[in-house]
């Protein structure tokens, strides 16, 4: 049986739980008006998590978007969520601000899918283009796939995925710049060495290049989520 795992945090800060009882929550976003969003692939949903009073914690869990196929990255695009999922990369308008998309716009069905880390995780360049995570289908193999393993692009508009960075194992969190633009993203190596090897990276991302979660929220505070406990992080400075 595995020991149950502690947060920690450095000094200065302090942590309090914003929304608890999700099922296995993973990436978050805000949408232009300070709401958060989450992923729950293995419930295939999507939640918003409001907090209209702005006391530090979610007013109540509602489901933004169901019936999607293991929903992970997600992005907006002006007002609008873009969430990319097991094999596709839809954009989920809420026309009337309900908090409840109100139809699926497919992008691409061009994701690569299948065993190994399904995962994909999204960010949206300054120029509107789509870059998505792709980890690799087994723990350490070459892949039959070149998109396996490998930060993939889809252009503004849709299509096809294309091959932008190799060799990233596993880059669940990607990330871009704020004023640079860059591409940043984690990297997790191999498993079944130990808890600590072998070291992860964090890369920045250049095109073509081999070696590419959290949110910060209107109010300053980060974000994170847990999959395992099913709850979201508020971190702030201490007063």
């Amino acid at each position: 049986m595995s020991k149950p795992h502690q947060l920690k945090i450095i000094e200065g800060l302090e942590i309090s739980v914003f929304a608890d009882n999700l099922n296995k929550p993973r990436m978050l976003a805000f949408n232009p008006t300070g709401e958060l969003y989450v992923s729950l692939p293995k419930a295939g949903q999507v939640a918003v998590l409001p907090d209209h009073d702005r006391d530090g914690v979610a007013d109540r869990i509602m489901v933004f978007a169901d019936g999607l196929d293991r929903p992970h990255g997600l992005a907006f695009s002006g007002d609008v969520l873009v969430a990319a999922e097991n094999r596709r990369l839809v954009k989920l308008p809420d026309l009337d601000g309900d908090l409840k998309a109100d139809r699926e716009q497919r992008l691409s069905t061009d994701l690569p899918s299948g065993g190994g880390h399904w995962t994909h995780s999204l960010v949206i360049g300054t120029d509107g283009v789509y870059y998505i995570s792709a980890g690799s289908s087994c723990n350490v193999c070459e892949e039959k796939d070149p998109r396996r393993a490998a930060a993939l692009l889809i252009k503004k508009d849709g299509g096809p995925a294309e091959i932008y960075a190799r060799g990233l194992r596993n880059s669940a969190g990607l990330a871009r710049h704020p004023r640079t633009g860059e591409l940043w993203a984690s990297n997790n190596g191999r498993d079944r060495l130990g808890d600590d090897l072998p070291p992860e990276e964090i890369n920045r991302i250049v095109a073509g290049g081999r070696p590419v979660a959290p949110a910060v929220g209107p109010d300053g505070a980060l974000y994170l989520s847990d999959d395992r406990q099913g709850v979201v992080y508020r971190i702030t400075a201490k007063e």
